[in-house]
């Protein structure tokens, strides 16, 4: 059986390269380092080559690994737990599962210790364990289960002076001090059999006097001293990185004075990057040290990623760590490491199934059962119905991938003929409790396309619900998902060329930690269940595809160019005025409108800038909150374009108008803000969305007809950017035209 079950699981580790930022060598890097659900990481060096594992949670293979030569380009080289002999996960609820591993190197072995909550063992002796490997693709080995380890999470082996110890956190203590109090301890460990010796040496329960949750610990020897870092504060906004020094490694250890070392949870929910914490350290070979550490990027307010691997430098002050000295903070965009430049080829955005075996982006939700529900031949993956649901915690019959992007567009093309009752298709997921799925499903004698979507407020409890039902004809069908940040949209049909769809725009914060709940990430992926029912059929998937659509360039054809707003690249100068993508499933969350703006905005979204700080004129005007003269202060959005001809393009925006005028909006180029893109004006057509392209002077008011334009002098890539002036805003569309000519329907 263990064959049966290894043969199952291998075909998901073909070497395919997971390029996190292949691009050309160049002075920065961007944060994250590795993007989409990838939390936990800790990170070693042997040499010149750095490996780092993430946690998994209930996902199968468990704790995927990966290799860099310059700490920024990643390539996956395999999964450290991949048998179902290491990790047994039957009926694992959603977040339990893998946490938090810790890998180091040590006399020619790879460790990695790990929590293995919820999941099945032998010993009955605690939930945490290490596997060994000579390399770090594997293989390795079976778990040693550390005996004693009860109540205890975030396992870290420190070898020292030849003994090894083990560190972690343990709660629920019968003498807590406070409601979530967790203590750090060390325990020497007998690495031949992990059972601990002695007595628990407890060092700290956090720098705060009511710290949340001290974990993630880690130890490092520093010129005969000894550096303990840990996470506290919880793993979300209140998320912090704390530090302490001792002469010993059982302590006392005393907190530093730059605690909390390294948080983000001073600088707003709203910051670009926030819940920073659970970092660990590496020192390159050229002696600078660097840390890892989770963080995530919120969307509107909602973790729409997962918590994701982040970088910065490290500079020590004697045993003091600054994190990103005379910063004191993560960026978006940092020096990179002064490593020679290692990038991995870009992988395809489509797998066609041609290989024997699926690549190492595929997971299955849990640990897969005895006899496999997929198979690859003739260049397709076929699943066999199970009568496993998707809102059930078992093993349905899912293969899935992370999603990677704010924006994305994710297709397949699934070959199915469905019974009553039986359904396949495309799933975009969070866990079982809160998911979509777009299927072809069979009803009466015929055959639809559905919309479902699982979603309730009372995480808890599933409530499902049809958002869009039609008739199909035929049994082949290409489904399709299109996200934009919170914008989220389904399409089906007979090709890619053909699709239409389905329901209305959707709120991805469906699918987000902050209305989910746990620790995870989304994924996309296939699905086939007989919904209770055993069954025969199989659904055939031709390919999927993964595309990212957050460098996407709008291509100027014929002297125009039209672009939805809320397909934005990028926010910036919005700490005070950002912006929010509107649809119908989420208006009513950030505006009081009496009618539904949506429906009449071009693909059913937009974008308003909220919250709306002065709605009536006699209201005060207040510079940096509400209102800036100076272009490009106040909630920025930028596109990128391609410009084939270049000259003068007039500018024109389809908004919202309320009031008895409105000027809120600047325009600019590449980081400019020329004078003729200055004060867009609105006067007419109020109380409806208007396309306008008038300047405020002050000779009129109301603005001037062929004064906002932008003179675009070279062909090729560029930025255009709005920036708010005053007042609230909604903004659906923009458009260039090199004619003087308000955008019709031939855009």
């Amino acid at each position: 059986m263990e064959n049966t079950l290894r043969l199952l699981v291998t075909t998901l580790f073909t070497c395919t390269l997971l390029n996190i930022q292949a691009q050309p060598a160049q002075d920065t890097f961007k944060n994250p380092i590795i993007s989409g659900f990838h939390p936990d990481p800790s990170i070693v060096r042997v040499d010149e080559d750095y490996y780092l594992v993430n946690s998994s949670f209930e996902w199968f293979p468990g704790i995927p690994i990966f290799h860099s030569r310059d700490l920024v380009n990643w390539e996956q080289i395999g999964y450290v737990l991949d048998r179902p002999s290491q990790l047994r996960m039957e009926n694992n609820r959603a977040s339990s599962g893998v946490w938090a591993p810790t890998i180091r190197y040590h006399e020619g072995l790879f460790y990695v210790s790990v929590t293995c909550k919820h999941c099945k063992n032998d010993c009955n002796c605690g939930d945490n364990f290490f596997v060994t490997a000579e390399d770090p693709e594997g293989p390795w080995s079976e778990p040693v289960w550390i005996d004693g380890s009860q109540k205890s999470i975030d396992p870290t082996l420190v070898f020292d002076e030849g003994k090894v110890w083990y560190l972690g956190n343990r709660h629920h203590l019968p003498d807590e001090r406070w409601k979530t109090e967790h203590r750090i301890f060390v325990q020497e460990m007998d690495l031949s059999t992990g059972k601990l010796l002695g007595e628990p040496v407890y060092l700290t329960s956090g720098h705060a006097t009511n710290a949340k949750a001290a974990e993630g610990p880690h130890i490092y020897k520093r010129n005969g001293q000894y550096l303990l870092m840990i996470s506290e504060g919880g793993t979300w906004n209140n998320h912090a990185i704390t530090t302490f020094t001792s002469d010993r490694i059982t302590g006392p250890y005393e907190p530093t004075q730059v605690n909390p070392a390294l948080t983000h949870r001073h600088l707003g929910n709203n910051y670009p990057i926030t819940t920073i914490g659970h970092a660990d350290l590496v020192e390159d070979t050229n002696g600078q040290w660097w840390s890892v550490m989770l963080g995530v990027r919120p969307q509107d307010g909602f973790n729409i990623l997962g918590r994701e691997t982040f970088l910065t430098p490290v500079s020590f002050q004697g045993m003091q760590p600054i994190f990103n000295i005379g910063k004191g903070k993560v960026l978006e965009v940092d020096k990179r490491p002064a490593l020679k430049w290692s990038p991995f080829e870009e992988k395809p955005k489509r797998d066609d199934f041609d290989n024997a075996e699926l690549g190492m982006d595929w997971n299955f939700l849990r640990t897969p059962k005895e006899m496999p529900f997929h198979k690859l031949a003739n260049g397709q993956l076929s699943l066999s119905l199970q009568p496993e649901k998707l809102t059930e915690v078992t093993h349905p019959a899912l293969i899935a991938r992370r999603m990677e992007h704010y924006s994305y567009k994710v297709s397949t093309r699934l070959s199915f003929a469905p019974k009553a009752g039986e359904e396949a298709g495309l799933v975009l997921m969070q866990n079982d409790r809160f998911h979509y799925r777009l299927v072809l499903k069979g009803k009466g004698r015929g055959s639809s396309v559905a919309l479902i979507k699982a979603f309730n407020t009372e995480r808890k409890v599933l409530k499902e619900e049809v958002v869009a039902e039609v008739p199909f004809q035929g049994n082949e069908v290409v489904l399709s998902a299109i996200q934009n940040r919170l914008d989220l949209k389904f399409l089906f049909g007979k090709s890619l060329e053909d699709l239409r769809s389905i329901g209305d725009n959707q709120n991805a914060n469906v699918i987000s930690s902050n209305k989910a709940g746990g620790f995870t990430g989304p994924y996309a992926g296939m699905y086939a269940s007989g919904n209770g029912a055993k069954s025969k059929g199989k659904a055939v998937f031709d390919w999927f595809e993964y595309e990212s659509l957050e460098e996407q360039v709008f291509e100027e054809q014929d002297g125009k160019l039209y672009v939805e707003a809320e397909h934005y690249h990028s926010q910036s100068a919005n700490e005070r005025r950002h912006w929010f993508i509107m649809n119908a499933s989420n208006e009513s969350e950030l505006t009081d409108n009496e009618q539904l703006r949506s429906a009449g905005a071009s693909q059913n979204a937009y974008l308003e800038i909220a919250p709306d700080t002065r709605t009536r004129h006699k209201e005060k005007l207040i510079k940096g909150l509400n209102f800036s003269n100076q272009p490009g202060k106040l909630g920025i959005l930028n596109y990128k374009v391609k410009i084939n001809t270049p000259g003068r393009y007039y500018v024109w925006v389809r908004a919202y108008s309320t009031g008895s005028e409105d000027n809120g909006i600047h325009v600019g180029l590449d980081g400019e803000w020329p004078a003729s893109g200055q004060r867009m004006q609105w006067c007419e057509g109020k109380n409806r969305w208007t396309w306008e392209s008038k300047q405020r002077t002050r000779e009129n008011h109301c603005g001037e007809p062929e004064k906002i334009f932008l003179d675009i002098e070279q062909p090729g890539i560029h930025t255009i950017s709005f920036s708010m002036r005053e007042d609230g805003f909604e903004f659906d569309a923009w458009a260039i035209t090199k004619e003087y000519k308000k955008p019709g329907k031939d855009y």
